[in-house]
């Protein structure tokens, strides 16, 4: 399964529900947000637009849900290979901050890099 195909899957998912799968491993978004912690980073929104815009044209063409996001969660970004890699979770609410103009968006780092970073995550995600 591709990165947009990874997406789309999301997407239909109530947010407690998502996962990601290996043949190995199952990764919750609670799993993550409990091994990342509370810390969190004011990244400006125009260099996420255009670090991960291929990734965003599938988020706009459902515009309610992206204006009914919360801004007020980080978004997860997934580090990798000493770059930003992708938006793990909150591609609404990363639209929502493109389209209305704003110039940072809270943001947690999960940094696949780290070594201490759990193995299980580093192979699923």
């Amino acid at each position: 399964m591709n990165l947009k195909e990874s997406i789309r899957r999301i997407l239909r998912e109530n947010w407690k529900d998502t996962k990601w799968v290996n043949d190995d491993y199952t990764i919750t978004i609670s799993d993550v947000l409990d091994y990342i912690g509370d810390k969190t980073y004011d990244v400006p929104v125009r260099y996420l637009e255009n670090k991960f815009k291929d990734n965003l044209d599938i988020i706009t063409t459902d515009k309610e849900r992206v204006m009914s996001s919360n801004l007020s969660y980080p978004i997860i970004i997934v580090k990798k290979g000493g770059d930003l890699s992708y938006v793990l979770d909150g591609n609404h609410r990363l639209m929502k901050s493109i389209m209305t103009g704003e110039k940072l968006i809270k943001s947690k780092i999960l940094d696949l890099d780290d070594p201490d970073t759990p193995i299980e995550f580093k192979e699923v995600l």
